[in-house]
């Protein structure tokens, strides 16, 4: 199963990283497949190696599992 949306969000927004969610992107109610929004903008040369531990940590940190 893995965690929610709004858990993996919780956890981003605690490593000071912004994320977006699919759940409220899908034009029909249902069931659908859990995901995650990266990169509408780019962090400098210099913040990117620091945004990509976040986002390590944050998947980490949850216990994301790959199906």
């Amino acid at each position: 199963q893995g965690p929610t949306e709004q858990e993996v969000l919780n956890r981003a927004t605690a490593y000071g990283l912004g994320l977006g969610e699919l759940g409220s992107h899908w034009h029909e109610s249902g069931d659908h497949e859990r995901g995650l929004i990266v990169g509408y903008g780019t962090p400098s040369n210099s913040a990117y190696p620091a945004a990509l531990d976040a986002l390590a940590n944050t998947l980490r940190a949850v216990e994301v599992v790959r199906p």
